[in-house]
């Protein structure tokens, strides 16, 4: 695995206001991105994202990778530095497969009636929730 300047300065760049990385730098990791593929499972809990992400690391001989990073609870954020390694050639063989769950949000217009659990991964210490639920 090589790592040059470009993989150094994306590995700690910060996105613009809106998540995207645009110019330069946006164009390297698009084209980095393009040498190897990466399987995304987001699901809330308890929807079977285990099962269909086992199901799927056998359909395409893929490595389970932690690509995310917790910044508090189960509030799961992509890590830039575990996809730039893997897009250069490092992490495992194979086609790389990442589970995440999302959060009962307004965002992901999950209520918390259409859990399994009736349990909200979302703590009332979690600014990313409105409301916050107390229950974790």
């Amino acid at each position: 695995m090589e790592i040059d300047a470009q993989a150094v300065m994306a590995a700690f760049a910060q996105p613009e206001f809106d998540g995207a990385f645009r110019g330069p730098l946006g164009d390297y990791i698009r084209m980095i991105a393009l040498r190897r593929p990466v399987l995304f499972f987001a699901f809330a809990p308890k929807a079977a994202g285990t099962f269909l992400r086992t199901a799927a690391i056998h359909a395409v001989d893929g490595n389970l990778v932690r690509a995310v990073h917790a910044q508090g609870g189960r509030d799961a954020q992509l890590y830039l530095p575990t996809f730039i390694q893997y897009y250069l050639g490092g992490l495992c063989e194979g086609p790389m497969v990442v589970h995440a769950h999302m959060q009962r949000c307004p965002a992901t217009g999950i209520s918390s009636t259409r859990w399994a659990s009736g349990r909200s991964s979302c703590c009332a210490r979690s600014p990313t929730c409105s409301p916050p639920i107390a229950t974790c």
